[in-house]
C-alpha cells in the first residue's frame, strides 16, 4: 500500500493529527486520527486515539514509581457494524528507566495471554546499543517484512566531525546491513 500522511505535533512534540492524505487504494478518501493528552508533572498520563468515529484507543497512566517505572493500561475500542458491537482489547505496558533511558518495555495482551518484553541496551554517549525482544509464550517463527530485522538486534553508528549520525547501521547475527546515510546542510 502506497501512502502519504501529514502529521501535526503540538507545543510538546507529541501528534495531534496523523492526516492520510493518499492512499494508493482509496485515492479519494482523506483519513484524519485525532490525538488528545493529558498531563501530570510533564508526563502523559492520559491519551486518546480517536480513529474513526466509533474506533478508538485510551491509554491511561496506572503507575508512576518517580523516573524508574511507569505503568500503562491500552484499550483499543472498535466497532462491528454487523454485530452493533464494540470489541474491546486491552493490553498493560510497563516502562522501566535507569538513568533516564528505557532499558525495558513489557506489554501483557490480556486477550492473547502473552507477553512481549523489550530490552534496550546503550553506549556511553546514549545512543542505542542493543534491542532484544523476548516473547512469551515464545513464538514458533518470526517474521520480519521491508528489510533486515531481527529479535536481537545490535546498532552501530559512524559521526562526522560534528558528531551528528553519518551512517546508521543495524547488526543481525554479525552481519552488518547499512540502514542509513545522512547528510547535514
Amino acid at each position: 500500500m502506497i501512502s502519504r500522511s501529514k502529521i501535526i505535533y503540538d507545543d510538546n512534540n507529541n501528534r495531534i493529527f496523523n492526516i492520510q492524505t493518499f492512499d494508493f487504494n482509496n485515492p479519494e478518501q482523506v483519513d484524519t486520527i485525532r490525538f488528545e493528552y493529558k498531563y501530570a508533572n510533564n508526563r502523559i498520563i492520559y491519551q486518546l486515539c480517536k480513529l474513526s468515529e466509533n474506533d478508538s484507543i485510551v491509554i491511561k497512566m496506572i503507575k508512576n514509581q518517580g523516573d524508574s517505572l511507569l505503568i500503562y493500561q491500552k484499550q483499543a475500542f472498535y466497532y462491528r457494524p454487523k454485530t452493533k458491537k464494540t470489541d474491546i482489547y486491552e493490553t498493560v505496558c510497563t516502562l522501566k528507566y535507569k538513568d533516564g533511558l528505557l532499558i525495558s518495555r513489557e506489554e501483557f495482551d490480556k486477550d492473547q495471554n502473552s507477553t512481549e518484553i523489550k530490552k534496550y541496551e546503550y553506549f556511553e554517549n546514549g545512543r542505542l546499543k542493543r534491542r532484544l525482544i523476548e516473547r512469551i509464550p515464545k513464538l514458533e517463527e518470526v517474521l520480519y517484512v521491508g528489510g533486515a530485522g531481527s529479535d536481537d538486534e545490535f546498532y552501530e553508528y559512524k559521526f562526522d566531525s560534528e558528531g551528528r549520525i553519518k551512517v546508521f547501521y543495524r547488526i543481525i547475527n554479525g552481519e552488518k546491513f547499512k540502514i542509513a546515510k545522512y547528510s547535514y546542510e
